[in-house]
């Protein structure tokens, strides 16, 4: 069998193995789930967004896979196989966000913790192929000095060094977190932190023309007006507790400017396509 195939028969499983692993959990929290439906008011329209949400970024996944499963030679540091791993990390965390919203008012405190270490360590892991590629487009600024960066393979092993600790140091954090407060603080600071490096890295891609094939511009943009709204809605979130607090709409329209600044994002990442015509 040519090891082509053997890779993506590996990821294709792996992802698989992912859904049903979700799936699972879902039937494990069955009776809360109905239990949430039929008892608390807006739950049903907030799960339909969800899952339209969900179902356009499976839409991205795929064509992102597609376009690094039609190249001759595939590479995992492939700009192609990284924004698949980041839209397939997008679906994965929101269908764990979906169960943690579904159980939150029909199972213990300790579930609901659980739950949202589930999630916050899949955040760590969606943002890991973007900071990768900021990463890169530093290294790519260094690509013509005399140096340890100037080889490859050395630039590679460094990037996926600094990713890894990245990961495992995010996510030992998370997972030891005693309770939510010490959690939301820990996902604030990562949160902020990587979104500004997203957002500058792209923006210095874009300056130094460094596209990649893609429009680092529209991508940095979605990044930094993502921030901007994080930001705003930390700074707001005692008055909005007081006023609106989590109605179904407010969820909706979150759920809706999210879905628009991926919608961005994949825009950036999809005009690479028409660099090549």
């Amino acid at each position: 069998m040519p090891k082509k195939q053997i890779i993506e028969i590996i990821l294709f499983s792996t992802i698989i193995i992912g859904f049903i692993g979700i799936f699972y959990l879902y039937l494990f929290y069955i009776t809360a789930i109905n239990n949430s439906l039929n008892q608390y008011e807006g739950m049903w329209i907030i799960t339909i967004a969800i899952l339209i949400r969900i179902i356009i970024t499976i839409g991205m996944m795929i064509y992102a896979f597609w376009q690094w499963r039609i190249q001759k030679k595939l590479n995992f540091n492939d700009i192609d196989f990284l924004f698949g791993l980041f839209f397939l990390g997008l679906v994965y965390g929101k269908l764990i966000n979906l169960l943690y919203i579904l159980t939150f008012y029909t199972v213990k405190e300790n579930t609901s913790l659980f739950l949202l270490k589930f999630r916050y360590v899949l955040i760590v892991l969606t943002a890991a192929p973007l900071v990768s590629i900021g990463i890169d487009i530093i290294f790519s600024s260094n690509r013509n000095q005399q140096g340890y960066l100037i080889n490859e393979h050395h630039r590679n092993r460094l990037n996926i060094i600094l990713i890894s600790s990245l990961v495992i140091l995010s996510s030992a954090i998370i997972i030891i977190a005693p309770n939510l407060t010490i959690l939301n603080m820990i996902l604030i600071c990562f949160h902020i932190s990587t979104l500004i490096w997203i957002t500058l890295a792209f923006y210095y891609a874009h300056r130094k023309k460094y596209s990649f094939q893609i429009r680092p511009l529209i991508i940095s943009s979605a990044f930094f007006i993502d921030l901007i709204l994080y930001l705003s809605s930390i700074l707001t979130s005692s008055l909005r507790r007081k006023t609106i607090g989590y109605s179904p709409i407010f969820m909706i329209i979150a759920e809706l400017i999210d879905l628009l600044i991926i919608i961005m994002i994949f825009i950036g990442y999809y005009y690479k396509t028409n660099d090549n015509n």
